[in-house]
């Protein structure tokens, strides 16, 4: 197996975080929603691009791909899906909803347009397929064939409705930078960078300034990384980075479940951050102990064909 990347699990357990966190979008947290919404997914998809597999034989990563990825969404994505309806049938109200369920919604949501945070499971799932249909093709020339992925990538966003560009972009560059062996670097100086962009910026995902915020909040991080990597704070980011994907699947069911008693914690604090927090805590570590006991019952094998969840470590 190879070795992990600490400063990228640090960076993907503080994006994770931040998903979870901003996914909740209440009280005096959602004035900054907009502008976390500008980079912390984009990030994701810059390194699923990134650190997408190209050293094992076609099928073998074709299979993976169905058995860890394609499977579990559609199983998470059901699941939510179910849950928003009968949750509406019985008047209760979340952010997303389903009114009418068949089959031909379901599987509209599932394969065109995913509702909830599955949205990025299912762009992930279709760029690494565009990657892969031109690799069988053995397009040789790095550039060339950038520029053939891009070019399906954006025909994609007329063809199926939940595709768009910008997200698909950021998957993209994260696979040029691999291609040509690029790198995003520490650095100080990102700082002051984000601060301009904060104030004078779009926070817009199709922009220009997402694109500067995303590459300069990596190059912060990572100087964070490289003063505080041994640090409690830092392991424990690196932990929650090493087991995102079990948080992806399941945050927007246990946020929903978490999100009935809102109305309570507003009647002690207007902000709400209070509440944001135990949410957000709350569904990582529930997310997590899922995790671990699929390992346990070996239903993760089932789900994704492999054990998913990776302990904690008291060293970096």
């Amino acid at each position: 197996m190879k070795a992990r990347l600490g400063d990228i699990d640090f960076i993907k357990g503080i994006m994770i975080f931040l998903m979870v966190c901003f996914h909740i979008n209440v009280g005096a947290l959602s004035n900054i929603t907009e502008w976390v919404y500008s980079f912390h997914m984009p990030v994701f998809l810059f390194y699923s691009g990134y650190f997408i597999s190209t050293s094992k034989p076609l099928k073998d990563r074709a299979y993976m791909l169905f058995r860890t990825l394609v499977v579990p969404f559609i199983i998470f994505e059901v699941i939510y899906i179910s849950m928003l309806y009968l949750a509406g049938q019985m008047g209760f109200k979340f952010s997303n909803r389903i009114e009418f369920l068949d089959l031909s919604v379901l599987a509209y949501r599932v394969f065109i347009k995913p509702i909830g945070a599955y949205w990025y499971l299912h762009t992930l799932i279709v760029s690494m397929i565009v990657i892969y249909i031109v690799d069988y093709f053995r397009v040789k020339n790095p550039t060339t064939k950038i520029i053939i992925i891009g070019l399906i990538c954006y025909g994609l966003t007329f063809l199926i409705q939940g595709i768009k560009f910008e997200n698909e972009l950021f998957f993209v560059l994260g696979y040029f930078f691999k291609i040509f062996a690029y790198d995003i670097y520490a650095s100080i100086l990102s700082l002051a960078c984000l601060a301009l962009i904060f104030i004078f910026g779009d926070t817009n995902v199709a922009s220009a300034s997402s694109l500067g915020t995303s590459f300069f909040m990596v190059s912060f991080l990572k100087y964070i990384f490289s003063i505080s990597g041994n640090s409690i704070v830092a392991r424990i980011f690196q932990y929650l980075g090493k087991n995102t994907l079990i948080i992806v699947m399941l945050h927007p069911i246990f946020l929903n479940v978490f999100k009935l008693g809102e109305k309570y914690f507003l009647k002690i604090d207007s902000t709400l951050i209070v509440y944001s927090i135990l949410n957000t805590t709350f569904t990582i570590c529930l997310s997590l102990l899922a995790s671990y006991i699929f390992d346990k019952i070996r239903l993760s094998g089932l789900l994704f064909g492999k054990p998913i969840y990776i302990p904690y470590k008291t060293e970096s």
